[in-house]
């Protein structure tokens, strides 16, 4: 709107100067609308006339420049002119176009002006707020730059601390590829010796391990007629060993009650009565428990029997109230099929396993009698070490 109104301010501008050059430019002859001097009233004397001092009167005129101004003589006027009445009427016509023109020109003017006034309340209030807006902007842009500068320091920072921690990584890989590769040449060298010891094997199977294992064989061979002719001895041995095994534990077993019996009896006569008297109703109350214990556990073992008797008893029970097993000649196709002719008969024979190779029976057996001997030995240590320390459910066990 502001643009259209300044474009149009010059095409009015130069309209109000064209219309003010060609009324300029126009000369009006106004002398026979004029009133006329009368005449002097004295006939007697003569008139003289004096000629006016001063330059004569200027009239505008089309002339070769605007500011050139002619001096020319004023025209006489025509007194009886015939077209002057219908130039009158074309010229107030044409007089009363140009104050109609005048007055829309100045209209249009004041319009402008308002128009120009209100484009510069229009453009000042623009102007507040673009400067506002600019320095909102600028505030946002120095906000943004000390925004910018923090993130790229800490973006900084947090750079310079992976680069760290990636450098701490890679001497801690470089390390681990060093202890990588160490172990690398320790399994190869290890590598190496087993396959020497691979080798010396090779050679022990293949020059030392037959006659080994003929000589082997003659020993297990021997152990077992060894062990044919010496089993009653054997289980007489293991009786005896099984005697003296019972009668050392039950002397151990003497030796620490008496040993308790004689640490009991000195604490007794160091403790006070009342302390002694507390204690003999302790020690009663532990035989006591462990009477009641065992009675406990007979009861249960007891209880444990009796249902799995019961439950012997039910199936008893319905098994012999089954009705197959009352009327069996009822149920027989169920019990005994009868057999048809178009049926194949089947012999089932029971399969023979065959029995185990001599060589592995007897390595079983010599491996069995060196078990029991072990067990035993340790057995008999066991009980010569710890004798101080043994209990009654020790001893018991």
């Amino acid at each position: 709107m502001y643009s259209n109104a300044l474009s149009r301010q010059p095409s009015g501008n130069s309209a109000l100067h064209s219309l003010h050059s060609h009324l300029s430019n126009t000369v009006v002859d106004y002398s026979p609308w004029m009133r006329q001097r009368p005449p002097p009233k004295s006939a007697g004397t003569a008139t003289t006339t004096t000629a006016a001092v001063g330059l004569p009167p200027l009239h505008d005129e089309r002339k070769c420049s605007g500011r050139c101004r002619h001096l020319r003589k004023e025209p006489t006027p025509e007194r009886f002119a015939p077209e002057n009445p219908a130039k009158i009427q074309w010229l107030t016509l044409q007089l009363h176009m140009y104050r109609t023109r005048i007055q829309s020109f100045i209209q249009r003017e004041n319009d402008l002006k308002a128009n120009n006034a209100k484009l510069r309340d229009t453009i000042s209030n623009v102007e507040h707020s673009a400067h506002d807006t600019v320095a909102v902007n600028l505030r946002r842009f120095d906000q943004y730059h000390k925004t910018t500068s923090l993130v790229e320091t800490k973006q900084n920072e947090e750079k310079q601390e992976l680069l760290d921690i990636i450098d701490q990584e890679r001497q801690t890989l470089a390390n681990e590829v060093e202890m990588y590769e160490n172990q690398i040449l320790s399994l190869e060298n290890q590598l190496g010796d087993c396959q020497q010891f691979l080798k010396q094997l090779k050679t022990y199977k293949d020059s030392e391990y037959p006659e080994k294992e003929q000589a082997l064989q003659k020993l297990l061979k021997e152990i077992d007629e060894t062990k044919l002719f010496s089993s009653e001895e054997v289980d007489e041995l293991n009786r005896i060993l099984e005697k003296q095994q019972e009668q050392h534990l039950e002397n151990l077993r003497l030796t620490v009650a008496q040993l308790k019996e004689e640490q009991a009896t000195a604490a007794f006569s160091d403790m006070h009565m009342s302390y002694l008297l507390v204690a003999l109703d302790n020690d009663r109350m532990k035989e006591e428990i462990v009477i009641q214990e065992e009675k406990l556990r007979l009861l249960e073992l007891e209880c444990e029997h009796m249902r799995k008797l019961n439950g012997k008893l039910k199936r008893e029970k319905s098994q012999a109230f089954d009705s197959r097993t009352l009327f069996p000649h009822v149920f027989r196709q169920n019990s005994m099929p009868i057999c048809t002719p178009d049926m194949d008969i089947v012999i089932d024979f029971p399969e023979r396993q065959t029995p185990l190779p001599v060589f592995y029976h007897l390595v079983f057996n010599l491996l069995f009698l060196f078990t029991c001997k072990f067990i035993c030995y340790n057995n008999n240590n066991n009980n010569n070490t710890h004798i101080g320390d043994a209990t009654d459910d020790e001893l018991r066990q």
